[in-house]
């Protein structure tokens, strides 16, 4: 079901279209070209599909030109698929009171997790203390920071034909978070949240609920709970993988800012943010997307990896496998975007998470 090839890409965008004056009036500027991906990927695919899928893309297509947007879109591996059964956020309507109350509890957790490690190293004196975190080689003022380079961010998952966005996006967050802290690269299981957990199931979830349960209960790794993306009976399970702490970036409601995003990034790592998912979202296959969305509406979980003032933009990890989205500067896996700072309400209710620190 996990997407794990590596595609080796050559992107380029090639505007085509023209543009006569007299038809718009003297004066008027022309409209703006038809942007079409020529990555071999999606050229390849929609050379082959079908007549209704080639005119759906030319509507979407002019559209993305009459707005004045530049992102190109393609024929990707999602863009039959309903947008609900790939998405699957739930925003709880108790989530103000839960985050004020964990913004408080999540000092007091990472607290403990210092307490921690100290009285380890103080009861264990003769033993190696455990490496340190691997700290980000960018900071919040930095014009391009992201922790791909660093080996945090593992391979781009594929959730399939389930609303298990929210589950994807926690362990992704997570995944990233236990390499920071344990220096092991790690294949944690989604399906233990799917299953288990009362946080959701193929039909929706709130990431919130699933960071509370990892922990108090925690998850496991892929190989002992393989996902399958439907939702299968919870079984017995080894919880090996917890977390020390997890907490909002802000816990009012408002979209945190670009600097507060920034910061979060760089303490914790990867970051969970809820956004609006539409079907140009899903045929997204290059640029810096942005689309004007209703107030107030999510209906998906991703993981902000990084991000690049030059295109004023964050580097979003989606999960819906490698033939969806571009590589957003790095390797040579799809399965990124380019996402507009200030799009999509990106930065509301947005959640971090510190993986437990393995002791001898």
């Amino acid at each position: 079901m996990r997407t794990r090839t590596i595609a080796v890409l050559s992107v380029c965008v090639a505007a085509l279209g023209a543009s006569l004056l007299h038809l718009h009036g003297a004066g008027a500027a022309p409209p703006r070209p038809i942007a079409v991906v020529r990555e071999p990927f999606y050229a390849d695919r929609e050379a082959v599909a079908s007549a209704e899928v080639k005119t759906r893309l030319t509507v979407m297509r002019r559209e993305i030109a009459s707005s004045g947007r530049e992102y190109t879109i393609g024929y990707t591996s999602v863009f039959d698929r309903p947008i609900e059964a790939i998405t699957g956020l739930k925003v709880p309507a108790t989530v103000a009171t839960e985050a004020a109350s964990q913004f408080v509890a999540q000092k007091t957790l990472l607290s403990r997790d210092v307490a921690r490690l100290q009285t380890w190293t103080r009861e264990h004196p003769r033993l190696v203390r455990p490496a340190a975190d691997t700290v980000a080689d960018f900071t919040a003022s930095s014009a391009r920071g992201d922790w791909r380079p660093l080996g945090v961010v593992g391979p781009v998952r594929d959730q399939g034909y389930c609303g298990s966005c929210w589950a994807f996006a926690v362990m992704g967050a997570y995944e990233a978070s236990y390499v920071i802290r344990n220096h092991r690269a790690l294949d944690s299981s989604e399906q233990v949240l799917v299953s288990c957990s009362t946080a959701g199931s193929c039909g929706g979830g709130w990431t919130g609920l699933a960071l509370a349960w990892l922990q108090t209960k925690g998850s496991a790794a892929e190989s002992v709970f393989p996902y399958v993306a439907q939702n299968a009976p919870c079984k017995p399970y080894s919880a090996d993988l917890l977390e020390s702490a997890w907490g909002y970036v802000r816990p009012d409601g408002v979209v945190a800012t670009t600097a507060e995003l920034k910061q979060a990034i760089v303490e914790h790592g990867p970051v969970i943010v809820a956004l609006y998912a539409t079907n140009h979202f899903k045929a997204y296959a290059s640029g810096v997307y942005f689309e004007p969305i209703p107030v107030g509406a999510l209906n998906h979980a991703v993981v902000l990896v990084g991000w690049d003032d030059a295109k004023q933009a964050w580097i979003l990890r989606n999960s819906w496998g490698t033939g969806w989205g571009e590589t957003a500067g790095y390797g040579a896996e799809r399965g990124y975007m380019y996402l507009r700072y200030g799009s999509s309400d990106v930065g509301i209710w947005s959640q971090w998470v510190k993986a437990q620190k393995e002791l001898l």
